[in-house]
């Protein structure tokens, strides 16, 4: 008998973290295919073993095939999208004709929606016969790309099996806990922005250790609470992508979200930017401060730098108002 070939991993999507996850996925021994626009990084890719735009000085793994043609995912067991928040609808729409009935699609994207508030749910809204997922943690994409032991969490929908999730990074520098609260997962991962920002905004203005863990213990508090308002499991908040994310973005300077608001507290004037982090962090604290507008006492924190983007509050009154004592 032909033995059947391993599953089929697509990764779409050839930035940084997404080449970076294809690595990790290709030291499992199985074969791995990374989508990526440009054909001047496929050609460097499939030549050299290189993405000479993103990661020049890095030599991937074998087992990647590189290909511009998205079409390679029809054929997939599993797709994972490395895409950008802003593009991750677009996307989905491109794969919806391709994609067989039961294909796991998981988002690695970290952001809200305006109307579904978690990307799955909108994910869902387009592809409506794949079983939609979320793959998140405190992870940046050079040490996940060179090796280093890295957690993430798989949430998947009901009727993918469990344990097949983790069976994709088997043999793999990367440590799989599965979840079964797809939304929640989702949620806790877009919360952490918000709170690398308020801890980024704070440290800039106080830095010490005595006010950063002391604040750091007030956000984490807040988006526990967070999670128990919009109806979540609570045990999302004790995952990689819960409570390890919001540590990990909250206190490192490589995050993009805590240097935001380090900017914000040295006086970077963000009025008029659109683009970037600026843009993901104003809609992520937008979104959270509107969908608890009767409630803001019970979510100061969100309120505060939600009237920092968008009332003018000034960064030395902001972080007064989190320092101060709990009425």
């Amino acid at each position: 008998m032909t033995p059947q070939p391993p599953p089929s991993l697509v990764v779409l999507g050839g930035g940084t973290f997404g080449t970076s996850l294809a690595a990790a996925l290709a030291r499992t021994g199985r074969p791995v295919t990374l989508v990526v626009r440009d054909p001047q990084v496929v050609a460097s890719i499939q030549t050299r073993r290189v993405n000479e735009k993103y990661l020049p000085d890095a030599r991937l793994p074998k087992g990647i095939h590189a290909t511009a043609e998205i079409a390679v995912a029809a054929s997939a067991q599993a797709v994972f999208l490395a895409v950008p928040s802003h593009s991750l609808l677009a996307t989905a729409g491109l794969l919806q004709p391709l994609l067989r009935p039961g294909t796991v699609v998981l988002n690695l994207a970290k952001g809200l929606h305006e109307h579904h508030i978690t990307l799955d749910r909108a994910l869902q809204q387009v592809l409506p016969h794949c079983a939609v997922g979320a793959l998140k943690g405190p992870n940046f994409a050079r040490p996940l790309l060179h090796g280093a032991p890295t957690g993430m969490t798989l949430a998947l929908p009901p009727g993918v099996a469990p344990g097949r999730g983790q069976a994709w990074f088997q043999g793999s520098n990367v440590q799989v806990e599965e979840h079964a609260d797809v939304s929640g997962i989702e949620f806790v991962a877009a919360v952490k922005n918000v709170i690398a920002i308020a801890m980024g905004l704070c440290d800039a203005i106080e830095d010490n250790p005595n006010t950063r863990f002391m604040v750091v213990s007030k956000l984490i508090a807040e988006a526990h609470r967070l999670v128990g308002h919009f109806g979540y499991d609570p045990s999302v908040m004790f995952t990689f992508a819960g409570l390890g994310d919001m540590l990990m973005t909250s206190l490192n300077d490589a995050s993009r979200n805590r240097t935001l608001g380090l900017l914000i507290g040295r006086g970077f004037d963000f009025v008029g930017q659109t683009g970037g982090p600026v843009m993901e962090g104003r809609k992520a604290t937008r979104l959270l401060a509107a969908h608890t507008q009767t409630e803001a006492d019970r979510f100061p924190i969100v309120h505060h730098l939600d009237q920092v983007f968008s009332a003018g509050l000034s960064p030395q009154a902001f972080y007064q108002r989190v320092t101060k004592p709990a009425l």
